[in-house]
């Protein structure tokens, strides 16, 4: 419904590496699909412990909660992408 804010969706990132591997987290956004109308806000991101300089050891997460308030009529897709370098150079 236009107006009303979407249930919210956490989604986790999880450092999967071999053992003393250190992930630490440069960015965590979200961008438009390709293609995809501009029918949401811009409070998407509501929390968020992947912030910049996290460091996750082996099974170690942090996680961005995102909620979306439609604007407009339509079907819209975003790509959350957290991003990073683990302590191997992987």
């Amino acid at each position: 419904m236009i107006g009303i804010d979407t249930a919210q969706q956490v989604f986790r990132a999880t450092n999967t590496g071999q053992a003393g591997s250190t992930v630490t987290i440069s960015t965590a956004a979200l961008s438009p699909l390709l293609g995809s109308p501009l029918a949401i806000d811009n409070k998407e991101i509501t929390a968020n412990t992947c912030v910049n300089g996290f460091e996750l050891e082996k099974d170690e997460f942090c996680e961005v909660t995102v909620t979306y308030t439609p604007i407009a009529t339509g079907l819209a897709g975003r790509t959350l992408t957290v991003s990073g370098t683990d302590s191997n150079g992987t």
